[in-house]
């Protein structure tokens, strides 16, 4: 009896023994694979490669301050290292499309798919970013429907109250109003323009671009948000420091017939932190002091 009982002891410490290796066997695997999935991400990114990922924007008066925007995409930022964060979105399983040369940025494309009814639904992130830092100057998130047959209103109604979850409420009628100093149920886009700080002529220019027609407008949704109308967009806005910083939602009418073709964009823009990144760049390539 005394034999069994000690040979069923040492059968239960061998099994342990055997669970607790196989514990860390299968965490060591997970390290392995994560390390590999992290190295292929690279490998893939390789375009990237000339790019530090370690590099960010630091406040000139505090160079212990990191400088990105306060708004986020996916948690992605304005001044974020596209190479850090392209490398953390292919290891989730994100698919690179093109990294895309321009004169002065650059535009890297990466898609997410997700299973929707008897279709996919397609997130497709693209990131411009400072050819020559490699900083993040613009990120765009677009929804889009694989199947023309499907509504993209339900997808409409849910990133909507999530942005309001996250971001808080967009602009509002009576705050335009009140910025344009008018009573009158609706804004033109023009007065509204007219209405933002001589000062910051590239936000001027933001709006002046949003603004297709002459008769572009802003109205009122049910809730009272602003709605700026672009053409055949409608889109909503959310802005800090005096539209310093801008996050727009746009898409195209739900009653328009091929609102699902145009799918849904989120944009978030940061007009200091693009200037500040353009000016690193112009240092970084100006002469140094030179004597005879």
């Amino acid at each position: 009896m005394r034999f069994a009982q000690t040979c069923k002891h040492c059968l239960t410490v061998q099994f342990k023994k055997q669970q607790n290796i196989m514990v860390l066997l299968g965490f060591c695997l997970g390290q392995v694979g994560l390390v590999a999935a992290q190295q292929g991400a690279a490998e893939n990114l390789r375009d990237l490669r000339q790019f530090d990922q370690n590099q960010q924007l630091h406040a000139q008066d505090d160079p212990s301050k990191i400088l990105v925007s306060a708004m986020d995409i996916k948690d992605i930022r304005i001044a974020d290292n596209v190479l850090a964060k392209a490398i953390e979105l292919t290891t989730r399983g994100a698919k690179l499309h093109t990294i895309t040369a321009a004169s002065r940025n650059e535009k890297i494309t990466l898609s997410e798919f997700l299973p929707y009814q008897d279709s996919t639904l397609e997130q497709k992130i693209e990131l411009r970013f400072n050819k020559h830092s490699g900083l993040i100057t613009q990120i765009n998130l677009s929804y889009f429907l694989a199947s023309a047959y499907l509504s993209i209103e339900p997808i409409r109604q849910q990133v909507f109250e999530s942005a309001l979850q996250k971001y808080g409420q967009p602009l509002s009628i009576e705050r335009i109003k009140e910025q344009v100093n008018s009573t009158k149920p609706n804004v033109t886009m023009r007065q509204f323009i007219a209405s933002l700080p001589t000062s910051s002529a590239v936000v001027q220019g933001y709006f002046e671009d949003m603004m297709i027609s002459r008769n572009d407008k802003i109205t009122a949704d049910a809730q009272g948000y602003a709605v700026f109308h672009s053409g055949f967009d409608e889109c909503y806005l959310w802005q800090k420091d005096n539209y310093t910083e801008i996050l727009s939602f746009c898409g195209f009418a739900p009653q328009a017939a091929n609102a699902a073709n145009r799918g849904l964009e989120f944009n978030l823009r940061n007009f200091a932190l693009a200037k500040q990144i353009d000016e690193k760049q112009n240092q970084s390539k100006a002469l140094p002091a030179l004597t005879l």
